[in-house]
């Protein structure tokens, strides 16, 4: 029986969880520097990928602290913390 495996999507303009690696590799045309990697749960992926997006976006990029299943949050879509 195959488990459940969680993709962290990241890049240098998004970052997100995805539940498929057919998801995650669809999202790739939408993310500049796409770059993925798969965890056995939810919230190993999405910390990996939070931590990806603080070092890969700008500092004054408000990171967001959960991301949803399947929905890539892009750099410009978050706000400037100095807003």
């Amino acid at each position: 029986m195959s488990r459940q495996k969680y993709y962290a999507v990241y890049g240098d303009n998004a970052v997100g969880v995805c539940t498929s690696y057919t998801i995650a590799y669809k999202k790739r045309v939408y993310i500049k520097g796409f770059r993925c990697k798969g965890f056995d749960n939810y919230e190993e992926a999405e910390d990996y990928a939070l931590e990806q997006a603080s070092e890969l976006f700008p500092y004054y990029k408000h990171i967001p602290e959960k991301l949803k299943s399947n929905y890539i949050v892009y750099a410009n879509q978050m706000p400037d913390v100095f807003a």
